[in-house]
């Protein structure tokens, strides 16, 4: 068991991680930040780096449809916040001409991410309403009867029986 103490370290660390990975930073520069200002060997930072997938991988199962929904729509509105500034410093005649070029190349990039994000997004949403339109038959309000017959089910539903059995 590991003391208050060590427990919070190892949460600073973790959250220490996750910040440099959403600043873009790869694995291997984070892990050299960390052996330098921590001295954490790299075995240690990448079993720190395996407990954030893992607890990354849980808080995904658990999210329902619609904190998935709410993500794609912040991620979505982040983006479109990013490529409004890259447009706007792009058409800023100020803009040194030596960083449009990258500049260009960044706003094509948010475009892109963004029509793939909405394409996915839907896909995802499809998925999932069609997850939950099999089980809705089976999850009625009304369960006065213990068993349901199964032509009355496919009768009012919109499954094709191949889809259930």
């Amino acid at each position: 068991m590991q003391s208050p103490k060590q427990e919070q370290r190892r949460t600073n660390y973790k959250l220490e991680i996750r910040r440099l990975l959403a600043l873009g930073l790869t694995t291997e520069v984070i892990a050299r930040v960390f052996k330098e200002k921590h001295s954490t060997s790299r075995t240690t930072f990448y079993e720190y780096l395996r407990q954030i997938r893992q607890e990354d991988n849980v808080l995904a199962e658990a999210k329902d449809r619609r904190y998935i929904h709410t993500d794609i729509s912040i991620c979505r509105d982040r983006l479109s916040m990013l490529y409004r500034n890259a447009l706007s410093r792009i058409q800023d005649p100020n803009t040194n001409q030596f960083a449009l070029a990258p500049l260009l190349k960044l706003a094509q990039d948010i475009v892109i991410t963004l029509l793939k994000l909405e394409f996915e997004g839907v896909q995802v949403m499809q998925v999932i309403n069609s997850e939950i339109a099999k089980v809705k038959p089976y999850l009625s309000s009304d369960d006065t009867s213990e068993h349901h017959d199964i032509n009355s089910v496919m009768s009012n539903s919109h499954l094709k029986e191949e889809d259930v059995f």
